[in-house]
């Protein structure tokens, strides 16, 4: 898979020159379209319900008896150009953004993009106007590997998270390192992603994974 096709929402279109002096295979198979991959599932309507798995500092998974969900409310106009309004409803978590395909990458209302290689793309959390929290680093693992969840099994692309995280010290400020995930199906959406909160300090974290999905 071309990787740069990840967050793709344009047709393939395959242009083939012939000379006038080349003769048509009247007998060779049409080729088969290339589906293009669309991981974001912008469109209205289109919806997905999480699962909430807790794992504890010593490595032990339960499950929690919330859910999360997310829905494409509506599209609107941001700075002249059309963007999805992408709604998470969380107990932990809430959020509201706003993406669109812009070159062939998912860029956010910021101008961010999600990483449409398999390298890396910065993005920094600042507090009281100059004073970093954290900062993250996400990177496109290049290959698939294959998820078991509520909703299915699926074949899906890992976006990891390095989150540098910045704290008060004695002698200055010092960091400290926590990782989680995001994976994507290409015509699911977003199947799990991980996430944690700052304290504790150790390696406890949430894992999000797919129930069930609507999308168009």
């Amino acid at each position: 898979m071309n990787i740069k096709q990840m967050f793709s929402f344009a047709a393939l279109f395959c242009i083939v020159l012939l000379s006038p002096s080349c003769k048509k295979d009247k007998d060779a198979p049409t080729p088969e379209p290339t589906p293009v991959p669309e991981y974001a599932a912008l469109k209205v309507g289109n919806y997905w319900v999480y699962e909430t798995y807790f794992t504890d500092a010593q490595g032990a998974t339960t499950v929690t008896e919330y859910y999360d969900s997310t829905f494409i409310e509506k599209d609107t106009l941001i700075n002249g150009k059309t963007y999805y309004k992408k709604v998470v409803q969380s107990l932990m978590m809430p959020s509201t953004s706003f993406w669109r395909e812009e070159n062939g990458v998912l860029v956010d209302q910021l101008g961010k993009p999600l990483p449409t290689e398999a390298g890396v793309i910065g993005s920094k959390f600042v507090i009281n106007g100059n004073d970093t929290l954290l900062e993250t680093i996400s990177t496109l693992l290049p290959d698939e590997t294959t998820v078991n969840v509520p909703a299915g099994i699926f074949k899906v692309r890992t976006i990891e998270h390095t989150n540098k995280i910045f704290e008060p010290g004695p002698n200055g400020k010092t960091t400290r390192i926590k990782k989680s995930h995001t994976q994507y199906h290409t015509t699911k959406g977003e199947i799990t992603h991980s996430y944690f909160y700052a304290f504790p300090r150790d390696d406890s974290h949430f894992e999000l994974v797919l129930a069930r999905t609507n999308v168009k």
